[in-house]
């Protein structure tokens, strides 16, 4: 777990430092330093023949500067003096108007003979761009022939390394401004029409460099690419210690949003201070049951999901719930084709409104999951509201959200709720249930997921690569590290886990009132320990939701990686499918001909296309990957 800052949390810890500079620019040419580094490691040895030009074998491809009026221009400038002295060809262009540039580094650069362009070069004779265009407070879009440029340069694969956060991405929302229409240079008369082409107006990064801590957009946004976190050390005369970038930032930060990673992406080098310091997450993972537990006792889960119309939104919440912990599942008026996948399920043939018990017993639902492929007919919406109307915890998808949108009474009812409630909509469904006042998610998906919770007095979940999960006080970012999950019945599958954890939650605020009576006691009697910081005893069940809930996201993610990864077998090296020698009727060397001519040498994995079926499936191998990795 990361925590996130925001440009302004970042602007208040730097001026500490910046305050307690003894050099002009001490501050930009450590960073600089690091960003050099991190160029040089995206890189070929100096006049090494990888580095050799397309169109002149005897010159270098060059490193690109894409230089910007500002301090992240400077932090580009200094480290291509440093390249330079390494032995790489570097060429600067000035982005801004009037081509203006930090002088200081500016003079830096020149000293150390770098080289200014006033036409940006073709993709191909570029070895690696280095984005210094915007600071942490621009996201404006990029002038046409940088956005022309960088998408050229993309199409030759070349690397491109950004500074901060990629110039356009918004620093604490991650939105990009919108594509622009360019002339791609390069084209004869005769294929102009593929000239006039729409390019995207921000910096898609290979490799992005921060400094201290992470920024939202490092969360929010997929454009970062692989973000390598450094910190800023400072030496302080008649200090002990130097002063560090990441100390400051928690001096200067409260209400700090909370960043999961199930799939490590970010590297953090030299990381003392713990603002950048991965936390360990600790979350809850399903673990095995213990000596007197049996299948009720750790939260059953009840799932109403799928139909006859819509059977496999049932069978992918019902398998990926079996799946997701040791505890019952109980399906109510499920289709019949869900026992064929899960005969372990419990099934109960009476609807939710005329089964669910006033009172919670052992063997009845502890959570409910309400919604994928259920309909959203008058049957549906009683059931909705029998759900609504229990003191159990929800979990509401897909056509209860419809049905929320649809029925004022319904939402209502949500609004009033003292139990738990969480919605899950994506992006499509926020709109539709979310009221007018709250922003768009697409342009700030935290405030407005955070917003909604505290409209409607519950969780929210929106879902997407980078998933928020809000309450009305907290948000935590979900990055999945992949999108493989982006199919068909996917959001069915984390249903039914989210479900199974919502209700192992259950379990888990039993045994912390167990373990400690007063609080149970003061959540009995609706008041405040003795000594609490928190507001009311209530946030410590939601804490506990939240955590489980977090858990449930990493399953997923893990899940749909698991899923997308195949195995295939090579021959002689080959891959399959690939002609073989009797296929000519000329056997190779010592080959034998017939129906056992090769045999595999070796088994090889890559990526394929997952299905939510194997999402469901591969939440066993999930659950097992995440619990090693945090033994």
């Amino acid at each position: 777990m990361f925590p996130l800052f925001s440009a302004e949390q970042i602007r208040s810890a730097e001026k500490t430092l910046l305050d307690q500079q003894t050099s002009p620019d001490e501050l930009m040419r450590l960073a600089a330093g690091h960003v050099a580094q991190i160029a040089r490691e995206m890189l070929p040895a100096p006049g090494s023949e990888a580095l050799q030009g397309v169109w002149d074998e005897g010159t270098q491809r060059a490193i690109v500067l894409l230089v910007g009026p500002g301090g992240n221009g400077g932090d580009s400038l200094y480290a291509g003096a440093e390249l330079l002295k390494m032995g790489y060809r570097v060429q600067a262009y000035a982005v801004a108007a009037g081509r203006r540039v930090k002088e200081s580094a500016k003079k830096a650069y020149d000293s150390a003979g770098g080289q200014w362009v006033e036409e940006l070069p073709i993709g191909p004779e570029a070895a690696l761009v280095i984005d210094g265009i915007a600071g942490l407070g621009s996201a404006r879009a990029l002038p046409e022939d940088v956005a022309e440029f960088l998408a050229d340069a993309r199409s030759f694969r070349v690397p491109v390394l950004a500074i901060d956060v990629p110039s356009g991405v918004n620093a604490d929302t991650g939105e990009t401004p919108a594509d622009v229409t360019v002339h791609a240079r390069g084209f004869e008369p005769a294929d102009s029409l593929w000239a006039i082409q729409r390019v995207p107006a921000h910096v898609k990064a290979t490799t992005t460099i921060t400094f201290g801590g992470l920024r939202h957009a490092h969360a929010l946004s997929a454009w970062c690419g692989k973000v390598v976190l450094v910190d800023l050390e400072l030496p302080t005369e008649g200090q002990p210690a130097p002063l560090k970038l990441c100390d400051e930032l928690w001096k200067v930060s409260d209400d700090i949003p909370r960043y999961f990673e199930p799939i490590a992406k970010i590297e953090v080098r030299g990381q003392q201070g713990s603002s950048g310091v991965p936390i360990s997450t600790g979350l809850p993972f399903a673990a095995e049951p213990g000596p007197l537990d049996h299948k009720y006792t750790g939260g059953v889960v009840g799932i109403c999901a799928g139909s006859e119309a819509y059977p496999g939104a049932g069978i992918f919440a019902a398998v990926a719930a079996t799946r997701a912990t040791s505890e019952a599942v109980r399906l109510f008026s499920p289709p019949h084709q869900v026992v064929h996948f899960t005969p372990e399920a419990l099934l109960t043939a009476a609807s939710l409104t005329d089964s669910l018990p006033p009172t919670p017993t052992s063997s009845s639902p502890h959570a409910l999951v309400i919604g994928p492929g259920r309909g959203t007919g008058d049957v549906q919406a009683r059931e909705l509201q029998a759900a609504l109307g229990s003191t159990l915890p929800l979990v509401l998808d897909a056509d209860a959200l419809t049905l929320l949108a649809e029925r004022e009474e319904l939402m209502q009812a949500v609004r009033s709720r003292k139990a738990f409630t969480l919605l899950t909509p994506h992006a499509g469904e926020f709109a539709r249930i979310a009221p007018a006042d709250i922003p768009d998610p697409g342009s700030d998906p935290m405030r407005a997921t955070r917003a909604l919770a505290k409209t409607l007095n519950c969780s929210v979940l929106l879902k997407g690569r980078s998933s928020v999960l809000a309450s009305p006080s907290t948000v935590a970012i979900v990055n999945a590290g992949s999108s493989w999950a982006a199919t068909p019945g996917s959001g069915d599958v984390l249903a039914g886990v989210l479900g199974a954890y919502v209700a192992r939650a259950t379990k888990a605020i039993k045994d912390t009132e167990e373990y400690f009576p007063a609080l149970a006691e003061a959540k009995r009697t609706d008041r405040t320990p003795r000594g609490s910081a928190a507001q009311d005893a209530s946030e410590f069940d939601a804490h506990i939701f939240a955590e489980h809930i977090l858990a449930g996201l990493h399953v997923h993610a893990v899940a749909a990686k698991h899923a997308a990864t195949a195995t295939y077998p090579t021959f002689n090296g080959e891959n399959l499918g690939i002609a073989s020698a009797q296929s000519t009727g000329a056997p190779k060397d010592g080959a034998h001909t017939g129906s056992q001519a090769r045999f595999p040498a070796e088994l090889r994995s890559g990526e394929a296309p997952a299905t939510a079926l194997g999402i469901a499936y591969a939440v066993s191998s999930a659950t097992a990957a995440l619990t090693h990795s945090t033994n």
